[in-house]
């Protein structure tokens, strides 16, 4: 043998030790990042953890919330437009300065639930239970409340444009100087509601019942009130001016300092003495001579 060749054989051996050690360490390395990665949980899809979010400020917009269960919830500020909120329980919830824009709240418990300033145009309402509700200053502007239950609701200042409320309950509700220009009442039932300076222009209340309701310095001007029952309604000083009254029901009904017109209907309607007006009867009450 030559002198140093076996001193070079070691080192070759050393050589290839090395080597099959870095090999081991970095496929060792490897096989552990790939055990960790699927050990962990897989990310969620983006927003897929957002609609589970009930907090002040949320963003839960275009999420599906049928049947929730979010009494006394605090969502003050959030973000539910376009959200499905059908039969929802948001009893007492705290939803103030909401935007529930074109959200969908049919036959959802609202009872006691506190939607100050919240934004609701055109929200569907439908069934919906708000007795009690606080909706001062809200914005309702062509909402659906068909058959809603508003019971006692606190709706000061708030707008109602356009809004549909055929057939809804709104006994003992406060409506003073809330906006409802142009809404639709039909069928509704108003029995002991303020409404005291209230925004009724253009508005459909035939066969509305507002029996001991207050309508002072309401603005009724172009409003339908076709057999609609004003029985011992306070209408002291409204502006009456093109309004229809034809078969209404206005016994005992106050009237001091109302503004009426030539294009203001009596035909058939009861008077508040109780007699009933004759035909045309535009522009006053024609009644039956002695």
């Amino acid at each position: 043998m030559k002198p140093g060749t076996h001193t070079s054989g070691r080192r070759a051996q050393q050589s290839k030790r090395r080597i099959a050690a870095a090999l081991t360490a970095a496929l060792a390395g490897t096989l552990g990042s790939a055990i960790e990665a699927s050990a962990a949980p897989a990310p969620l899809a983006a927003g897929a953890d957002r609609c589970h979010t009930f907090t002040p400020n949320a963003d839960l917009h275009d999420c599906n919330l049928r049947g929730v269960d979010l009494t006394g919830h605090d969502l003050t500020g959030a973000d539910l437009t376009y959200t499905d909120l059908t039969r929802a329980n948001l009893t007492g919830a705290q939803l103030a300065y909401t935007d529930l824009r074109r959200a969908n709240l049919s036959h959802a418990n609202l009872h006691h639930a506190n939607l100050s300033t919240a934004t609701l145009a055109g929200a569907i309402l439908a069934h919906a239970r708000l007795s009690g509700a606080i909706m001062a200053g809200a914005n309702l502007t062509d909402t659906t409340l068909t058959d809603a239950d508003v019971t006692g609701a606190d709706l000061t200042e708030a707008t109602l444009t356009e809004a549909t409320l055929t057939e809804a309950t709104l006994t003992e509700a406060t409506l003073e100087h809330t906006t409802l220009a142009r809404a639709n009442l039909i069928h509704a039932r108003l029995t002991h509601a303020r409404l005291h300076g209230a925004n009724l222009t253009d508005a459909n209340l035939t066969d509305t019942d507002l029996s001991d309701a207050d309508l002072t310095d309401a603005d009724l001007e172009r409003a339908e009130f076709a057999r609609a029952n004003l029985t011992r309604a306070t209408l002291d000083r409204v502006n009456a001016h093109g309004t229809g009254f034809a078969e209404a029901n206005l016994t005992r009904a106050t009237t001091i300092g109302w503004r009426i017109n030539f294009f203001t209907v009596f035909r058939g309607a009861r008077w508040t003495d109780g007699q009933v007006c004759l035909f045309p009867s535009q522009g006053g009450c024609t009644r039956p001579r002695a």
